[in-house]
């Protein structure tokens, strides 16, 4: 296909030329032959400018070359155009071209008679596209021009790019539940496992995938903070093609309370990713933007009106620099809420009448009263404060120096002197 035009690598196209009879090409067309059968196709580009001009025929994406490869085809040239192969990655920015590599190209018009151009492309583990591009066409005159066909190339390539898969190549189940979650718990997913309620959007090349392999993960993100366990994370290029897969929760039915979802993050430089609430038919309530400066978080996000409309929760990779790739790990996710059906029972604070004599190993106070001691002050610790009378309904215990009541530790093993009413 001809390359888009960007004003400096390309400024004009080739077109499909088709020879309907069997005349010789005159000499000035070199060096392929001059005598193609009746019907070959050809692809053209040409100009009669004064300025010169340029043209691109680009490959379609290829994910990486594993080894050496090869590019060879015909070619016929006339009056000084030019001709030369490049390694490029289409930018969406501007719609510009970005060479990665010129490659030793030998393809003139003076060459040996039937000569093809052969060119050694060494091993690319990016994704990429090959470029053959004609220029030099100038001429208001006499024009000139460049003719191709036969393109044959030669590699063992890549069927998907050698960085999707670097965390790890699992991808997440599709979802198969039918109801709505009981708890608000369950929408959590600190560590994936069958009962996370998350799963891909849609199928398609840049899928979400479970990760757990970390080996190159400061390489490429900088930066020593690392998920724990197994995590969620997403790899674009520009080679993927649209529509991106989005990482879901189930519908969340409906709440009672504020909720709060929370998580961390991790961004590859450029990427940038929104985090929405949406109906159950997709229509976006909210959304937030994650931010490079603020990972990895953690990150939490209010819900602070209870609803009872069902939404759901999703990570959506917008954008990324096409000069390199995306990336987007998501791990740690809580939901923090309740649910509009969740029952909760609120913890009990009185203590069983029948267990506080065990609890507090409570014994006889001693009914001993002693007049000749000065003080009245008394804690309990150090006697049984005899200084004070004893009705006959108090009885001596000690704060228990285990966790079977809440209580400050600075109190524990304390002895106390208490009135137990109708014990």
């Amino acid at each position: 296909m001809n390359a888009p035009d960007d004003d400096l690598l390309d400024t004009s196209d080739f077109y499909l030329f088709v020879k309907t009879n069997s005349k010789l090409f005159p000499p000035q067309i070199q060096p392929g032959p001059s005598d193609p059968t009746k019907g070959t196709k050809f692809i053209l580009a040409g100009n009669t400018t004064t300025k010169s001009q340029c043209a691109v025929l680009i490959s379609a994406p290829i994910a990486c070359q594993r080894a050496p490869g090869s590019l060879q085809f015909k070619y016929w040239l006339y009056n000084e155009a030019k001709i030369e192969v490049l390694i490029l990655k289409l930018s969406t920015r501007r719609n510009r071209l970005r060479i990665i590599l010129r490659p030793h190209t030998e393809c003139y018009f003076i060459r040996a008679f039937n000569d093809r151009c052969k060119v050694e492309i060494p091993e690319i583990t990016e994704p990429f596209r090959i470029g053959i591009r004609a220029h030099g066409l100038k001429d208001s005159a006499l024009g000139s021009l460049v003719m191709i066909t036969d393109i044959e190339y030669k590699a063992e390539i890549c069927l998907e790019p050698k960085l999707s898969k670097i965390f790890g190549a699992q991808t997440i189940p599709p979802s198969f539940v039918t109801s709505y979650p009981i708890t608000a718990a369950e929408l959590s997913c600190i560590d994936y496992n069958t009962t996370c309620r998350w799963s891909n959007s849609l199928s398609s090349l840049a899928e979400w995938k479970i990760g757990w392999n970390r080996q190159r993960w400061k390489e490429i993100f900088e930066t020593e903070s690392k998920p724990t366990g197994s995590f969620f994370y997403q790899y674009v290029d520009s080679i993927t093609q649209k529509p991106y897969s989005l990482l879901q929760s189930e519908l969340v039915p409906c709440t009672s309370t504020v909720t709060t979802f929370a998580f961390r993050y991790w961004l590859q430089a450029g990427t940038q990713v929104q985090v929405c609430t949406v109906t159950a038919s997709n229509v976006i309530i909210s959304c937030v933007y994650l931010n490079e400066i603020a990972m990895p978080g953690p990150i939490s996000i209010d819900i602070d009106v209870p609803t009872e409309e069902p939404f759901r929760f999703v990570f959506e990779l917008i954008n990324f620099d096409h000069s390199t790739f995306g990336l987007v790990v998501i791990d740690d996710m809580q939901f923090i809420g309740l649910l509009c059906h969740e029952i909760t029972i609120p913890p009990t604070t009185t203590i069983d009448p029948l267990q506080i004599k065990q609890l507090f190993a409570l014994q006889p106070y001693p009914n001993l009263l002693i007049d000749s001691i000065p003080t009245l002050n008394c804690d309990f610790n150090r006697n049984t404060c005899p200084q004070w009378e004893n009705d006959g309904h108090w009885l001596l215990g000690t704060i228990p120096y285990d966790d079977s009541m809440m209580s400050s530790s600075s109190i524990k093993g304390t002895n106390f002197y208490r009135n137990f009413l109708n014990f």
